[in-house]
């Protein structure tokens, strides 16, 4: 059976966001989010009012002050986005009271991670999850991420109350967006992207998925990012105190702009970067992107996200090749997305071998198990054009023809 499908807004989620169109037609404004207000809610909800360094209160200034002028956000999208940022801050209130409680975590060594990088939809996630079946990896996975503080325990990690607190969300989302896996398999206790965890220091550019925020992405590419890395690494030091582990196998597009702070908190990384022709990549973005600001805004210029994600892509190569130019030490390895795709077991066995160590059989019989339980388009078929975003197959191979030369991508066929 054809499983393609578009998005289209479930008759309720229409329902619902109505009034604020009326609004909107006859001159009333919604109301704005408010920084100050959301920083009472997360005080009032966990009971705590230090949030620790100031580090992150110029991106959420920046932030809110961008989503107020320029996302046009529905009253779905105004309620979860306001709830995103609540949840941000009262995982800061726990985080800086939990290691006031616990300095020790403080000595948690993070060695030797793998970090997986690559442009989106070139095999990063299913790459995760290949890596989360070695019994000695440990992913972020995407319930700890939400909610990583207490720090879940070793003999209830499993059973935590957390886990079905984090599938609720994202039934709700399967609910404003249907069919939202096929884009993107995600569920609460599968492995997610680690920059999640720069959500509570506010420098994310993902947040530009839920609406317009161009001011805010501007802000984004000129800010120190340090802090967001050390952030991350703290939180994942109180993450592992309570759960022994070994190694973190973590992935995230973003890491390919920013190699050289990856180097700063984590010298010892080894770098996994996949590639894949990009009139492949761009599209399949492109519609991932207007699925998403679907849920959260009016404000759907699909022109606007292809120049959009054109713009980005194109730095991000840019500032790999740069990184790999210069003078930096870290590791890396570069997989084709073509190979890892005809073999997976072998492109990961290889990806082993790279860095010195030997692929366990039993790693290889939990892969194999996971690829046949976890067929191409088990959840439906993603379907996606240049043309439906305004740009062309040879404007695509010319903006990205430098990078393509260099890491030799292969073309894709049309099917």
């Amino acid at each position: 059976m054809d499983k393609t499908f578009t998005f289209k807004r479930p008759l309720w989620t229409r329902l619902v966001n109505a009034p604020g169109k009326l609004a909107s037609i006859f001159g009333s404004a919604q109301s704005s989010i408010n920084v100050k207000a959301l920083m009472a809610k997360a005080s009032k909800r966990t009971g705590l009012n230090d949030f620790g360094s100031d580090t992150f209160r110029e991106g959420l200034n920046v932030l809110v002050d961008s989503i107020n002028r320029e996302s046009r956000l529905h009253t779905i999208g105004r309620i979860g986005i306001s709830g995103m940022l609540v949840n941000s801050l009262e995982v800061r209130l726990k985080a800086q009271h939990w290691v006031k409680e616990h300095p020790e975590v403080l000595d948690e060594q993070i060695e030797k991670p793998f970090i997986i990088v690559g442009l989106p939809r070139t095999g990063t996630t299913i790459l995760s999850f290949l890596l989360d079946m070695d019994p000695e990896n440990r992913s972020l996975v995407h319930w700890q991420a939400q909610d990583p503080v207490p720090p879940p325990e070793l003999a209830s990690m499993n059973e935590d109350p957390r886990i079905m607190e984090a599938a609720k969300k994202l039934k709700m989302l399967n609910r404003v967006l249907p069919n939202f896996r096929a884009i993107h398999p995600i569920e609460a206790t599968m492995p997610t992207e680690c920059i999640e965890l720069f959500s509570h220091e506010f420098k994310q550019p993902m947040y530009s998925m839920f609406g317009v925020v161009h001011s805010y992405v501007e802000w984004f590419k000129q800010t120190d990012m340090e802090s967001a890395y050390r952030y991350h690494k703290f939180l994942l030091q109180i993450l592992q105190s309570r759960v022994p582990t070994q190694t973190w196998s973590l992935k995230a597009p973003l890491h390919l702009w920013l190699l050289d702070v990856v180097e700063k908190v984590y010298p010892d990384a080894r770098v996994i970067i996949t590639h894949r022709d990009l009139q492949k990549v761009i599209p399949s973005v492109c519609s991932l992107v207007k699925a998403f600001r679907s849920c959260f805004s009016d404000r759907i210029d699909t022109s606007d996200i292809g120049d959009e994600i054109m713009t980005r892509f194109k730095r991000g190569v840019e500032k790999a090749m740069e990184y790999e130019d210069g003078p930096g030490n870290l590791e890396i390895y570069h997989l084709q997305y073509n190979d890892f795709i005809k073999d997976p077991v072998n492109a990961v066995s290889k990806i082993y071998e790279n860095f010195g160590l030997e692929p366990r059989p039993l790693h290889k019989k939990n892969m194999e198990a996971w690829m046949k339980f976890n067929p191409k388009n088990k959840h439906g078929k993603h379907s996606y054009s240049l043309s439906d975003y305004g740009l062309t197959s040879p404007q695509v191979k010319d903006t990205f023809k430098e990078y393509a030369a260099r890491y030799n991508i292969p073309l894709e066929d049309k099917g």
